[in-house]
């Protein structure tokens, strides 16, 4: 999935499943790439938990009445937070330089709709 507005993106792109016979299963690999003032973030060895991606699902889909937040296994790696109307940050340390980069979004219903498809395909 990727989400271009103006001269910033966001992409998550599944790298990894735990198969259903081991322990973990369903947790996700992902690589993230995010993009903001000439500047790109990337780290592909994001590991997120299946309870964690399900309860970020169900708070999409809830999204006027909260928020909806996941992070990464790995603390302050990736985390990801929609508001109710539709603000959003993304903050990514970047696996080679270990900077963080981050940015803000304003998500439409398109975009709203694009995460939430990507993390129905990552918890399936």
């Amino acid at each position: 999935m990727k989400i271009e507005i103006e001269d910033r993106y966001f992409e998550i792109i599944e790298l990894e499943k735990i198969p259903e016979e081991l322990p973990c299963a369903g947790d996700v690999k992902i690589e993230v790439s995010l993009f903001v003032n000439n500047t790109q973030g990337k780290n592909s060895s994001i590991w997120l938990e299946l309870p964690d991606i399900k309860k970020f699902l169900q708070q999409m889909i809830d999204l006027n009445k909260s928020s909806a937040k996941i992070s990464s296994m790995s603390p302050d790696e990736f985390d990801l937070l929609v508001d109710s109307n539709g603000h959003t940050q993304v903050s990514l340390i970047n696996e080679k330089s270990k900077i963080e980069t981050s940015t803000n979004f304003k998500f439409g219903s398109f975009e709203i709709q694009a995460l939430i498809t990507c993390f129905k395909q990552l918890s399936s």
